[in-house]
């Protein structure tokens, strides 16, 4: 094999993979409890934040009154007090939408 060769060699083998690639499932939709459980269920640190602010009564996500969509949408990407921004990376609109759809089922919105 000529110098050439040797050097397309991982180009080649890299777009032989592509197809395969392709193919692979995409992985679920992460809902609240993958992508806000760690903080705001089992007395994480969203929880403690919101007892000591709100009083325990109002502090899970999931007890409280329904929060309107657009209200949970704009702190989930701009981040409110201790919470930090999220952005599209670690939670995309569709992960995004699911999430706000569980907080909010049954409610008005």
């Amino acid at each position: 094999m000529t110098g050439a060769g040797k050097a397309m060699l991982p180009v080649l083998l890299a777009l032989a993979c592509v197809p395969a690639l392709a193919d692979t499932p995409a992985p679920p939709p992460r809902q609240f409890a993958d992508a806000c459980g760690s903080c705001h269920e089992n007395n994480g640190f969203g929880v403690q934040v919101l007892t000591a602010r709100l009083g325990p009564e109002r502090a899970s996500l999931r007890r409280y009154p329904p929060l309107p969509s657009a209200y949970i949408r704009i702190v989930v990407r701009n981040g409110l007090g201790a919470m930090p921004a999220m952005s599209r990376v670690e939670v995309t609109d569709a992960e995004l939408a699911a999430i706000i759809a569980e907080l909010t089922q049954g409610g008005t919105q």
